[in-house]
């Protein structure tokens, strides 16, 4: 039986999701392609922010991910909660993040004006 490494502590597991990211980058490469990073995060995480994090990836121009993007990912779905409510721009995000935020509070206010209609 394989390990689950959702049974490790939040530093653990931080190391292993770091891992992920460095056994599968190509020699020394600091991206990887998108959809493989998509793949990656279903197969590792399991958080409030995955679906629409990764429908946000689909809609994003962006073809790599980059390490700092990967691993920042982690802390921000512990620390921001899905609907934004508690993201502070003037917190230090990769952008990629910021636009993230920004996409997901854009939705929101759709979806809130479809309603209201």
């Amino acid at each position: 039986q394989a390990a689950d490494p959702r049974m490790l502590d939040h530093r653990g597991f931080r190391s292993f999701y770091r891992f992920v990211f460095m056994f599968q980058r190509e020699g020394r490469r600091k991206t990887i392609e998108k959809d493989l990073v998509k793949a990656m995060l279903e197969q590792v995480l399991s958080s409030a922010h995955l679906n629409q994090f990764l429908e946000f990836l689909d809609a994003t121009k962006e073809e790599q991910i980059t390490i700092d993007q990967w691993n920042s990912f982690y802390e921000f779905q512990h620390k921001v909660s899905p609907d934004m409510c508690d993201f502070d721009e003037n917190d230090a995000w990769p952008v990629l993040l910021d636009e993230y935020a920004e996409w997901v509070k854009e939705r929101q206010g759709s979806a809130t004006n479809a309603e209201e209609k």
